[in-house]
């Protein structure tokens, strides 16, 4: 596996290294963000504007959406989202 190139196979201990220090990094995390899942301090686009780009004239109104991604294992609400 790799994350930028084609498909290559990955010996069996590579796999199991990185499962391990990716447990590790989640347990420190865990300490570092209060959230249900350590993915919202991880993530740097769980709140987003959509459209990403907007054109509008000076002066002119537009409305702009905010996508919220919930890395939580159960049904969240957003502050100030009705």
């Amino acid at each position: 596996m790799a994350a930028h190139w084609a498909l290559y196979p990955s010996p069996p201990i590579i796999c199991r290294r990185a499962l391990a220090l990716f447990q590790e990094r989640e347990k420190l995390y865990q300490k570092l963000f209060p959230h249900d899942d350590v993915n919202f301090g991880t993530d740097p686009c769980w709140i987003r504007a959509y459209p990403y780009r907007q054109k509008i004239l000076p002066g002119a109104k537009t409305e702009i959406e905010a996508r919220i991604m919930n890395h939580s294992g159960k049904p969240k609400r957003g502050k100030g989202c009705s």
